[in-house]
């Protein structure tokens, strides 16, 4: 594949809808195609042979499930920066 452009890195930008300051479009473009040239490399690598991997069981994993007293939701909320309907309040994201 070829490396990524300034053209690239704009149009990636402008789909996931962050900005990215000049002065710092350099450094994240190198940083980008680095990784890439990183993910290139391991799909070239040879796994055909390789045998799944799959973790050992373990018996003391799980817990048994035991109803244990909640907190109340105004314990819940007492130290929340903004609380408000019975829920912590949030900053909106989306205008």
């Amino acid at each position: 594949m070829d490396a990524l452009t300034q053209a690239d890195l704009m149009r990636l930008a402008g789909a996931v809808k962050i900005d990215v300051p000049p002065d710092e479009r350099p450094a994240v473009l190198a940083r980008l195609n680095e990784a890439i040239t990183g993910w290139e490399a391991l799909a070239r690598v040879d796994v055909s042979g390789a045998e799944l991997y799959e973790p050992p069981a373990r018996d003391d994993a799980l817990r048994d499930d035991v109803v244990i007293p909640s907190l109340s939701a105004e314990a819940a909320l007492a130290n929340a920066p903004r609380a408000g309907g019975g829920g912590f309040r949030t900053p909106d994201v989306m205008a």
